[in-house]
């Protein structure tokens, strides 16, 4: 998505919603490598204005995250996602997380396995 692209890392990273896609291109990418060969399903959820980026299912557990490029860590997505499914685990990736806040950071979420969320 970026290497033909004209930006820098420096001016994707200023442009707030250039940056968004490619965070979450890049963790939709690690959760596509890491699922491949998996009895896993990938994929969203939408339901009205609701959604969450990404959904993990095995036959045990479902495990939902929301991205986020910038400061706020959890959306209603999130909630409506709980309401709907309450026996799921729900996780938020940043990139820019706030020191305190209970999400992911995006390199620590890059460098894991994500199938150990269904745990």
């Amino acid at each position: 998505m970026s290497s033909r692209h004209p930006m820098d890392f420096t001016m994707a990273k200023e442009d707030d919603t250039f940056w968004g896609r490619l965070v979450e291109s890049a963790v939709g990418t690690h959760l596509v490598n890491s699922v491949t060969g998996e009895d896993v399903s990938l994929g969203y959820w939408r339901e009205k204005q609701n959604e969450v980026d990404f959904v993990l299912c095995n036959e045990y557990s479902t495990v939902a995250f929301a991205v986020k490029s910038g400061g706020r860590t959890y959306g209603r997505g999130m909630d409506a996602f709980l309401r709907r499914y309450p026996e799921s685990k729900v996780f938020s990736v940043a990139a820019r997380a706030d020191s305190g806040s209970m999400a992911i950071p995006l390199e620590e979420f890059l460098l894991g396995n994500p199938l150990d969320y269904l745990r």
